[in-house]
């Protein structure tokens, strides 16, 4: 169900975006229209495994970003710190772009200039850590429990909860310099090096 609830705001923005550039930035145009393409493609996929390795979720993670960074031209920056021991790990496929698509909402709300968004992987003893987080006003709420949660944050917990009942933590918290961070915390798995899943693995279309 995830894979179906891409924000239908985005899509229609990307296509209005798209429709202006071939006129003034053909190059540009014809890039977002990759990524989004690169986007779709593994959002709507069938039969897609649950897991996938952190490198294909990070690449995905970046084609998104990328549609975005093309929208909003040159208002929005990210940076990807993803401990390279890691690249290897198992994720829940699709985790990470509602995470984003939040963070760069906030990062943005409100008319700011610009925008920046942070995304880290880092190994803790026998968990994979996960951090998205913004600079954006913060949080309407304190805690994640008292959060009113929209569809990609609720059901993000909701999946977790099911993949990983008692295994795993997300946590959210307001930043001292401004902004918001998501943090998620999932045990430490691996993919077998060779495994007739990678067939799945999400390749940029620049990478094909």
């Amino acid at each position: 169900m995830l894979r179906t609830r891409l924000n239908p705001h985005f899509l229609f923005n990307s296509l209005q975006n798209i429709s202006t550039l071939t006129r003034q930035n053909p190059d540009a145009a014809s890039q977002m229209l990759a990524r989004l393409g690169d986007v779709l493609r593994a959002a709507l996929r069938k039969g897609a495994p649950a897991q996938t390795t952190l490198t294909s979720e990070i690449a995905l993670t970046r084609a998104y970003v990328e549609v975005e960074q093309i929208r909003f031209d040159g208002r929005l920056s990210a940076l990807f710190e993803i401990d390279h021991e890691l690249e290897n790990a198992l994720i829940p496929g699709f985790l990470l772009q509602p995470l984003v698509e939040n963070a760069i909402t906030h990062g943005l709300r409100g008319g700011q200039a610009s925008g920046a968004i942070w995304v880290r992987a880092a190994r803790q003893s026998d968990e994979l850590i996960v951090t998205v987080r913004d600079n954006g006003s913060g949080p309407p709420a304190e805690r994640l429990a008292d959060l009113e949660m929209g569809i990609g944050l609720g059901s993000t917990c909701e999946r977790l909860e099911r993949m990983f009942p008692g295994r795993h933590s997300v946590s959210m918290r307001k930043l001292p310099e401004g902004g918001t961070e998501i943090r998620i915390a999932l045990p430490l798995q691996w993919a077998q090096i060779l495994i007739a899943s990678q067939t799945h693995e999400f390749v940029p279309s620049a990478h094909r």
